[in-house]
């Protein structure tokens, strides 16, 4: 079984956002990214058998993503609340040909 959860906050250069992007969603231990707001650019959750497993994913593949400034990752410790919803409003499946830039580059 999977016993290391972990949270991961990604600093991307905006310049190679979108390709960021395309490769962190193509590793099958992501499970789930976001694109936010705050002090990440990218929010993702992946799970792992141990922590050597998340080392080695830290330091084989992660690492290897085009334009990560910063990697942050959180161990989660206990489960505090987890709910389904069968959809949220606007949500759109992120799709590689997207025109993907951050907040900030969108405004003129």
């Amino acid at each position: 079984g999977f016993q290391t959860p972990v949270l991961i906050g990604l600093k991307v250069d905006p310049a190679r956002l979108e390709e960021a992007i395309r490769q962190l969603v193509a590793l099958p231990r992501i499970r789930y990214a976001v694109a936010c707001t705050g002090p990440y650019d990218v929010m993702a959750e992946a799970y792992f058998a141990n922590n050597e497993e998340l080392s080695r994913f830290l330091m084989n593949e992660l690492s290897r993503v085009p334009g990560l400034r910063e990697i942050h990752t959180s161990v989660i410790l206990k489960v505090l609340k987890q709910t389904f919803t069968s959809g949220v409003a606007g949500y759109q499946p992120y799709d590689a040909g997207d025109d993907v830039q951050p907040a900030a580059a969108a405004v003129s």
